[in-house]
Order: structure tokens, then C-alpha cells, then sequence
């Protein structure tokens, strides 16, 4: 079933949520990124302007479920934690700020999703940096 505008589960995904393109999808020979594409083919990465953003991300522009309501396309790096697309010193010295157990619901820096901020997530930014 695909989400129809006004949705609840619009933009209330987790950006980083989203499993890594083991198999380069999108053929654009990056098997690093996030899956780029829903389960249409389509961006996977939209956001719907007229959306409450209640998910988890900077911005938050994933929607729940295996469709994404399509909208303006964003780019989401792994690691990104200001939402720049880039990932630099900026991004390490927020991943260090909130080091240990992660308290927030949306906890940006827990890029391994395992609910602590450790070597596994700085491993993660390193090999996104740049």
C-alpha cells in the first residue's frame, strides 16, 4: 500500500534506519550508501514539504514503510549528523559530544543503531568522511 498526502507515517521515518546499498541498486557504483531507491524504484530520500516531520534525521525526509511518497530528493550520508552532506569534523566532534549510551529517541550520533554512540558508530563516520 503507498501513503497518500496527509499520512501520519510521511517524513516519520529514520533516515539512517534505512539498510546500506550492499548491492549498489541504483548502479551508480557506490555499495556504501544508504538503499537510494523505494520498492518502485523511485527515491527512497524525498521530502514532503507539507509533512509534520516527527521521524528521526537532519532533515527528516523518509517515510514509513517500502514507498516513499515522492517529494523534493535529498541525498542522506550516513554519518551526516548536520545534515550538511558532508561528512567532516563537525560530525566527529557531535559523535564524541554524546559518546556512551544514547538517552534520545533520535539519537543521530548512534549510527549503528544499537542504542550506544561508540567505536562501531565513529568506524562508520570515518569510512563516510569527505
Amino acid at each position: 500500500m503507498r501513503l497518500l498526502a496527509g499520512s501520519p507515517c510521511l517524513d516519520a521515518g529514520h533516515n539512517y534506519g534505512v539498510p546500506q546499498d550492499a548491492t549498489d541498486l541504483d548502479g551508480d557504483g557506490n555499495a556504501a550508501e544508504l538503499v537510494p531507491l523505494d520498492l518502485d524504484g523511485q527515491p527512497r530520500f524525498a521530502d514532503d514539504g507539507g509533512a509534520l516531520d516527527t521521524g528521526c534525521g537532519v532533515p527528516v525526509v523518509v517515510d514509513m514503510g517500502a514507498y516513499e511518497l515522492q517529494g523534493s530528493p535529498f541525498e542522506i550520508v550516513l554519518g551526516d549528523l548536520g545534515g550538511d552532506g558532508i561528512v567532516g569534523i563537525t560530525d566527529f566532534l557531535g559523535l564524541l559530544a554524546v559518546w556512551g549510551s544514547c538517552q534520545d529517541a533520535c539519537c543521530l550520533a548512534d549510527l549503528d543503531l544499537d542504542g550506544l554512540v561508540g567505536i562501531t558508530d565513529f568506524l562508520i563516520l570515518l569510512g563516510n568522511w569527505g
